[in-house]
């Protein structure tokens, strides 16, 4: 039997603890690795959507579509006397390896906020600015500065949100609720077929919460969007709701009508040819006063009416009036003959957008005589905008509502059995879609 002296078995003993220290060692550097490896996943994820507001970096949802980081920085503050000016600078960053090709960002504040960029369009809501790109896209890796002057009298200004492309990177995506609601006024009085705009006060001023309406007698008044309408003599309740929250007002309406002052008539005159049809827009002042108009032609061999809608009968003048009571608006209607033997014009359309149509017109004589003059009007929407590709024959030009074409060049003459064409396009107004006149009706013709 051997036997170890104390200091040996320390030495063993020292050994064993030096070779576990290592071991968790070892263990340790993996965790912290493995831990670092995910926060940096994280990290990136929330990298994506991170906006550094005054420094405070604020992490919000990860899942934007766009890989977009911001930054928005007050530069500077001065007041007016009653407001104070901020000066802004909102960075937005791509980080995507695609172009960001559009940018939209919204900013809520206080209801009264405003803001001018200098170098992006802005629209404001009742406390919401939206501001949209007016230049390129922002290309890989690269930022884009949007500088602006944010005014308020709230100061520091508070920043609710701000939004890029729709992810809330800063603040809140939820829309605060609404805490009270009140009509500005208790009671409103109104006469028949009178129309009045009420105005609810909201706490916040600025939410956008869907607010019900209803009327307690709608033989009394109805409401519709704003306005109050009085149907009837007689008291009823408005009534405004939301949730738990409700606000009423008292509404009396008196049996004393709005009285007629006068018709004005849309145009005012106008030629046509045999079977060519226009409807006339008649406009009461005020426009809310009551009684039915009555329409009359003063020739109905030359031309007929049916509630606004006139008809080319037959060659002559005939007064269309519009009227109720002692009170009326008139047009003068000269009808003309038909050109239909004598011209022909063809409209075809070989492409159209939403907003643009592409026409060829032919125009044919099929009278014995040259044609030396061609004017005629075109079912196009007020305000449509033409342009022309080889126009140079006929010169035409449209008049300044853009429904109808004159030939201005003298010395034009299409012979008989001849054609011209020409081509080009035209840009409905806002409000309308292209489709639709594709194949408009051509009306008016005059020649000679």
């Amino acid at each position: 039997m051997v036997l170890l002296n104390s200091d040996y078995m320390n030495k063993i003993k020292k050994r064993k603890i030096e070779s576990r220290i290592k071991k968790n060692k070892t263990k340790l550097v993996s965790i912290i690795v493995v831990v670092f490896v995910l926060l940096l996943g994280v990290s990136y994820a929330a990298f994506t959507t991170t906006l550094s507001v005054d420094g405070n970096a604020t992490i919000k949802s990860d899942t934007c579509k766009d890989k977009i980081t911001g930054n928005f920085e007050i530069t500077g503050s001065w007041g007016d006397g009653t407001n104070t000016i901020n000066a802004a600078t909102l960075t937005i960053n791509n980080n995507d390896s695609d172009v960001l090709t559009d940018w939209e960002a919204v900013i809520s504040g206080p209801a009264d906020m405003k803001i001018i960029s200098y170098n992006s369009d802005v629209t404001e809501d009742n406390g919401i600015s939206t501001l949209k790109q007016t230049q390129g896209g922002i290309d890989p890796g690269k930022s884009f500065n949007v500088y602006m002057q944010i005014t308020s009298v709230e100061n520091p200004i508070k920043i609710k949100s701000i939004k890029i492309n729709g992810c809330t990177i800063y603040g809140s995506s939820e829309e605060e609720d609404l805490t009270s609601i009140k009509f500005s006024e208790s009671n409103y009085t109104l006469k028949i077929g009178e129309e009045k705009e009420f105005n609810l006060l909201k706490t916040p001023s600025n939410s956008t919460k869907a607010i019900s309406f209803k009327s307690s007698d709608e033989n009394i008044v109805k409401i519709n969007s704003n306005k109050i309408i009085g149907v009837g003599a007689g008291e009823a309740t408005i009534t405004a709701s939301y949730k738990d929250l409700k606000a009423e007002a008292t509404v009396t309406v008196s049996n004393e009508e709005i009285k007629l002052e006068s018709i004005s008539l849309t145009p005012s005159s106008y030629e046509m040819n045999i079977d060519d049809v226009i409807t006339l827009i008649a406009t009461k002042n005020p426009e809310n006063a009551v009684g039915d108009i009555i329409w009359k032609s003063s020739n109905p061999s030359v031309a007929k009416v049916i509630n606004g809608k006139v008809t080319g009968i037959g060659v002559g003048t005939a007064i269309i009036s519009a009227s109720v009571g002692n009170i009326k608006g008139t047009t003068e209607i000269t009808v003309t003959e038909s050109t239909k033997s004598k011209i022909d014009i063809a409209f075809t359309s070989p492409y159209h957008s939403d907003k643009d149509v592409q026409y060829k017109m032919i125009i044919t004589n099929k009278s014995t005589d040259p044609i030396k003059f061609i004017s005629f009007r075109i079912d196009v929407p007020k305000k449509t905008k033409w342009t022309y590709w080889n126009n140079a024959y006929a010169n035409f030009k449209e008049s300044e509502d853009g429904t109808l074409l004159t030939s201005e060049n003298e010395n034009l003459s299409i012979a008989s059995g001849s054609y011209i064409e020409f081509t080009g396009s035209f840009t409905v107004p806002d409000g309308y879609n292209a489709k639709d006149y594709t194949k408009p009706k051509i009306s008016s013709i005059k020649i000679k």
